[in-house]
C-alpha cells in the first residue's frame, strides 16, 4: 500500500513496542506496506488497517498488557479510542476504564494511590463532564484525575522511538508501473553472432512497393513474371552468411521471416506492373528486363477510367469523405452527483450492511456511503434521528477521486439509544436530500 513518511513512523513505533527489536519491527513494517491498498478508505480506516497488518506481521500473540497497548495507541500514536480498543482486543464498553488503567501503569510501580470510585475511572480518562464535576467535590477523585493526566504525559514522552531514515525511504518508495518500461532500453542482440554481447546493426530499408488495383487480363502475365524474378532476388543485404563455427543460436527464425516479406513485396510489385492495360506476358517480360529486380521503383499504373492522383500520393482503399464535418471537442461537463447506497458496519472491522442491521448499545458502528460524481469541496450532511427524535448531525467529506466515504462516531458513554436510527443525507452544495442509512439498536438480552 502507498504510505507517507508519517504513516511509516507510526507503524514502526507500534511494531517496535510490540517486539522490542529493531530488525523485527523493520520486517513487520515492510511486510505490512507490501500488501495492497484499501480502495475508498478514509484516513482513519487506512491507519487502522496499516496497524492491524503491522500487528499481524510482528507478533502472533499479545506481548503487552492490553490496557498499556490501548493507552500507547490512543495517547502516544493518536489512534481513535474505538480503533485502539479493537487493535488491543478490548471490549468497546471497557475501553475508557482500560485507558485510565494504561495511563496509571505508565507512572511506574513507585507511585502510590487509591482508587475509591472505580466506576468513575473511565469518565475521568475521557473528561466526562459528570465525573470531572465529581472530582471537584472529592479530593480522592481530584488526585486520581491528576494522576491519570500525568500518566498520559509520561506515556507520550516515553513512547518516542527513532525511526531509521532508510526504512522511511524504502517503505515510501513507489515501484514504477509496468508501462513505464521503454523498449528502447532493451538491447537488440544479433542472433547470428557468436558474441552474446554483440548488437545487431539496423539493416538498410528498401522502398515499400504499393500494390496497385487489380486489372483485367493479368493472370498469365503475373505468373510468368513471378517465375522469372524468383531466381534474381538477392537477400545478401538482409541475411548474413551462417558462420562455420558452432555457438549459441537464439531466435534464428527471424531472418527467414524477413526473406519472406521481401519476396512477398517484390511479387506484389511485379503483379502491379504486369497489369498495365492487359497487354499480356510479352509486356510483362519487357518491363522486367527494363527494371532491376532488386529495386522495383516504377510508379504504379493507374487503371483505365480512374483519375490519376496528383502530387505522387498513393491512393488509399478507403478515402476519407470530405462532405462530413470534422467533429470538434467540446469541454467535458462535470459529472452529476449520484447517490448510490449507504450501509452501516456493526463492530470493529466489519463490512457495511445495507439492510437495516442490528447493534447493541455499546457496539461501535461506522457508516459507508457509495456515490458517483463528487466534486472538490463536496460533503454530505447527515441528519441523525432516533425514533424520529433528533440525535446528532454528522458531516462526511467527498472526493472526485473516490466512489465511497466512511465515517464513524464514538460510542456514547451511556451507549447508543435503543430504537430505529435513521441518517438522512443532504448534499451540502445543493441542499438536496440524496439518500439515507438505517440501523437498529436493541437492548442487550
Amino acid at each position: 500500500m502507498k504510505v507517507e513518511s508519517a504513516e511509516v513512523e507510526l507503524a514502526y513505533t507500534y511494531a517496535w513496542w510490540l517486539t522490542g527489536d529493531e530488525q523485527a519491527a523493520r520486517a513487520a513494517v515492510l511486510q505490512a506496506v507490501a500488501r495492497p491498498d484499501v480502495q475508498g478508505a478514509d484516513a482513519d480506516l487506512r491507519t487502522e488497517v496499516l496497524l492491524r497488518r503491522v500487528r499481524a506481521a510482528a507478533v502472533s500473540a499479545p506481548t503487552m498488557c492490553p490496557a498499556a497497548e490501548l493507552a500507547l495507541l490512543h495517547d502516544a500514536m493518536g489512534v481513535g479510542l474505538d480503533s485502539a480498543a479493537g487493535l488491543a482486543s478490548i471490549d468497546a464498553r471497557d475501553a475508557r476504564t482500560e485507558l485510565a488503567h494504561g495511563r496509571l501503569e505508565a507512572l511506574g510501580p513507585g507511585e502510590r494511590f487509591e482508587i475509591t470510585h472505580p466506576e468513575r475511572l473511565g469518565g475521568l480518562a475521557v473528561g466526562n463532564p459528570a465525573d470531572v464535576a465529581a472530582s471537584r467535590q472529592s479530593p480522592e477523585l481530584a488526585q486520581l484525575r491528576d494522576l491519570i493526566a500525568r500518566g498520559r504525559d509520561e506515556l507520550v514522552a516515553l513512547s518516542s522511538v527513532e525511526v531509521p531514515p532508510d526504512l522511511i525511504a524504502q517503505a515510501t518508495a513507489a515501484a514504477p508501473p509496468p508501462d513505464a518500461i521503454s523498449f528502447d532500453d532493451i538491447p537488440t542482440v544479433d542472433p547470428l553472432s557468436d558474441d552474446p554481447d554483440a548488437e545487431i546493426a539496423p539493416a538498410p530499408r528498401r522502398p515499400e512497393p504499393t500494390a496497385a488495383p487489380e486489372a483485367e487480363g493479368e493472370g498469365d502475365a503475373t505468373g510468368a513474371a513471378t517465375a522469372e524474378v524468383d531466381d534474381e532476388i538477392d537477400l545478401s543485404e538482409e541475411v548474413a552468411a551462417e558462420p562455420a563455427a558452432s555457438g549459441p543460436r537464439r531466435r534464428t527464425w527471424w531472418p527467414w521471416v524477413v526473406a519472406a516479406l521481401v519476396v512477398a513485396g517484390a511479387v506484389a510489385a511485379i503483379a502491379g506492373m504486369g497489369g498495365d492495360d492487359g497487354d499480356g506476358a510479352d509486356d510483362a517480360a519487357e518491363t522486367e528486363v527494363a527494371a532491376p529486380a532488386a529495386d522495383p521503383s516504377p510508379a504504379d499504373p493507374t487503371p483505365t477510367g480512374e483519375p490519376t492522383p496528383t502530387g505522387g500520393a498513393t491512393p488509399t482503399s478507403e478515402p476519407t469523405p470530405t462532405s462530413e464535418p470534422t467533429p470538434t471537442d467540446s469541454p467535458a461537463e462535470p459529472e452529476a452527483f449520484a447517490f448510490g447506497r449507504a450501509g452501516v458496519a456493526v463492530g470493529i472491522g466489519g463490512d457495511p450492511d445495507f439492510d437495516n442491521p442490528v447493534a447493541t448499545p455499546f457496539e461501535p458502528v461506522s457508516i459507508t456511503v457509495e456515490y458517483d460524481g463528487g466534486q472538490d469541496g463536496d460533503a454530505l450532511l447527515a441528519d441523525w434521528v432516533v425514533d424520529g427524535q433528533p440525535f446528532d448531525v454528522e458531516r462526511a467529506d467527498l472526493s472526485p477521486l473516490l466512489d465511497s466515504t466512511r465515517f464513524t462516531k464514538q460510542v456514547p458513554e451511556d451507549g447508543w439509544p435503543v430504537g430505529q436510527h435513521v441518517l438522512t443525507f443532504t448534499l451540502e452544495r445543493t441542499g438536496e436530500v440524496v439518500g439515507e442509512a438505517r440501523f437498529q439498536v436493541v437492548a442487550e438480552g
